[in-house]
């Protein structure tokens, strides 16, 4: 039931003509690019060039590569859901397979119902997500169990820890320090278990050498690009950049970030799994909730060496070594974007793991207590799998957290029509995309240039950024006649009206009935607005004290037009910074609902002569 929960998402999606928006359909293009003129070498650009003050990239391309094979088998819009599946499918099997090899039955039931749980966590609709922050969390999990694995002196989980290892630094960097140092404890735990064994020790030599030829394999691409390839070697630039950059979050910021996960309510439920930043507790309850949590570890490892269960005491030292090891990680890493999750989703499979070793240390307690009897194991294992079904059951109702890309997973029909319009640009050759009209995270701009790949439209970009997003094989060279062309995409009210170039494709984001429907209710609120005016509420006036009113208040006054303010600044509304009389608040709630579509939703794609730049 648990693969049918993971499963059954992307089949729904693909029915329904699911796309791809904003940075997912970036990555679909470097997939694409697999194999090709354009062939990543790299991972995608980083953030963290923001705080080095130079281009740098995740390290390698291993999740395109792996991403890659049902693109190529199934097309686009359909591999990208597959590819992403197959992954997260595959690193919930090999976690629950491998918790069974360590542990037994008890094992992989504890590890089916977090990895359960974990899926919850993150909803439906990010199971096919291969946005990096969430494509990578159940592969995560994987790699704490076979680090598990490796620790309790299972050698052949060396292949496995090297293959996760790489997926994950490769892939997004926020992963490098807690895998290095868990992995590092786990090679360490192996090392020592080997010296402690009396008589016959296992073949050592086989899978020393099968994960030292992973890691090459692996890693071939990379140490390439660092050595021969074209440009500054990526890995170099990642070492100065981490010499250079600038100061971390510091320890008393990742106490706080730790405990608020792993430690504190709702820890690593759905409703913890947001896009905007946490409340945080202060440093002292961070660091009271965290102790509690270190010493329950530590007395499940105490009791589990007592009691000869090694798996067990190994399962805890790896809770701690990757519990310290993150709270290293966010007070070194730097947040040039702000205190953001998706920086720190590691977390979520570390508290999982945490929480996977503190429930099964209970539960081997209780065991030993009522006499491990068999009656009682096998109701306990019924629990846990009826706990494992209720989960996966629950998952799978649509769930789109508000997390990257799919926080506009709305826009999902404007993207599908603004698609079905790109055939004028099949006829102009190779196009120069200008991305400067685009907002942040815009969910359009990627799309076209996806949708243009498909149908087999070359195009080249000029910014720096994107230079570094799309490839540097596409980076558009001034002196290049073969290109003659520039398109861009504008978003929001009046998408399709401006005179700065052609319209190609245009999307309105509201029906025809909605668009009646609001400017009706202009026409009767502006009237109403006019005469009354909106006076700020106490709120509004503390906010308009400190300087922080987002507008000219006599711009709202009663004989003013109201509506040109209000639209730019809705949320004032929302946020009760001005008073609304009750007659009108259901119709100006309403209105503000259209205004939001339509600036969300609405679409155009322009096209000019390659040397005219739309205008600001």
């Amino acid at each position: 039931m648990l693969a049918v929960s993971i499963v059954v998402p992307a089949i729904r999606a693909i029915a329904s003509g699911w796309r791809p928006l904003g940075d997912n359909a970036l990555l679909l293009i470097r997939v694409v690019d697999v194999g090709t003129e354009h062939n990543p070498q790299l991972g995608s650009w980083s953030s963290s060039s923001l705080a080095a003050g130079r281009a740098v990239h995740n390290p390698g391309p291993i999740y395109f590569d792996l991403v890659a094979v049902p693109v190529k088998l199934f097309g686009p819009w359909v591999g990208v859901a597959i590819g992403v599946t197959i992954i997260n499918l595959a690193a919930v099997l090999l976690a629950v397979a491998a918790a069974r090899r360590i542990a037994g039955t008890t094992g992989q039931l504890m590890i089916a119902l977090v990895c359960a749980g974990l899926a919850w966590t993150m909803g439906s609709e990010l199971l096919f997500d291969i946005w990096q922050p969430n494509a990578l969390v159940l592969p995560a999990m994987a790699f704490l169990v076979t680090a598990w694995g490796l620790a309790a002196g299972g050698l052949w989980f060396a292949p496995f820890v090297v293959g996760l290892a790489s997926v994950l630094v490769q892939t997004h960097l926020s992963y490098l320090y807690v895998v290095a140092l868990v992995a590092a404890w786990a090679v360490v735990s192996a090392l020592l278990g080997l010296r402690r064994q009396d008589g016959d020790r296992p073949l050592v030599a086989l899978p020393v050498a099968v994960s030292l030829v992973t890691i090459v394999l692996l890693w071939a691409q990379p140490l390439y690009q660092q050595f021969f390839g074209p440009g500054p070697g990526n890995l170099s630039a990642l070492l100065n950049a981490a010499n250079g950059q600038d100061p971390g979050n510091g320890l008393s910021v990742s106490l706080r970030v730790v405990s608020s996960v792993v430690a504190l309510p709702p820890w690593w439920s759905r409703s913890s799994y947001g896009l905007g930043p946490p409340a945080l507790p202060g440093t002292l309850v961070a660091v009271l909730s965290l102790s509690v949590v270190f010493g329950a570890l530590g007395a499940v490892a105490w009791r589990a060496r007592r009691r000869q269960r090694a798996w067990l005491a190994s399962m805890a030292g790896v809770a701690v070594a990757a519990l310290a090891a993150s709270i290293v990680s966010l007070a070194l890493t730097p947040s040039p974007l702000g205190l953001l999750p998706h920086q720190w989703r590691y977390l979520w499979p570390l508290a999982a793991m945490v929480a996977a070793t503190l429930v099964t240390g209970v539960a081997a307690e209780l065991m030993e207590k009522w006499g491990d009897r068999p009656a009682i194991r096998r109701r306990l294992a019924v629990a846990a799998t009826l706990l494992v079904v209720g989960l996966a059951v629950a998952n799978l109702p649509i769930h789109a957290s508000r997390t990257g890309p799919t926080a506009d997973r709305q826009a999902g029909t404007s993207a599908r029509a603004l698609l079905q319009q790109l055939d004028a640009t099949e006829q102009r050759g190779t196009v120069l995309f200008d991305a400067s009209t685009q907002l942040f995270s815009d969910p359009f701009g990627p799309l076209v240039l996806a949708g243009l790949q498909d149908r087999g439209v070359e195009f080249v970009v000029e910014s720096a950024i994107e230079v570094e997003q799309y490839g540097r094989s596409r980076e558009f060279e001034p002196d290049d006649r073969t290109v003659t062309t520039r398109i861009w995409t504008r978003a929001g009210r009046g998408a399709a009206q401006r005179t700065d170039g052609v319209v190609l494709a245009a999307v309105d984001g509201l029906e025809p009935a909605e668009r009646g429907e609001m400017e009706t209710l202009e026409a009767l609120l502006g009237g109403s607005l006019r005469r009354s005016g909106l006076s700020l509420s106490e709120r509004g006036r503390a906010r308009h004290a400190d300087g922080e009113f987002p507008a000219d208040p006599a711009r709202l006054t009663r004989g003013q037009d109201v509506m040109p303010t209000l639209r730019l600044v809705s949320w004032i509304v929302s946020e009760e910074l001005v008073e609304v009389d009750e007659s009108i608040a259901d119709d100006l709630d309403r209105l503000i609902e259209l205004w939001i579509l339509e600036a969300r939703f609405s679409v155009a794609l322009y096209a000019a002569p390659v040397d005219q730049r739309p205008d600001d």
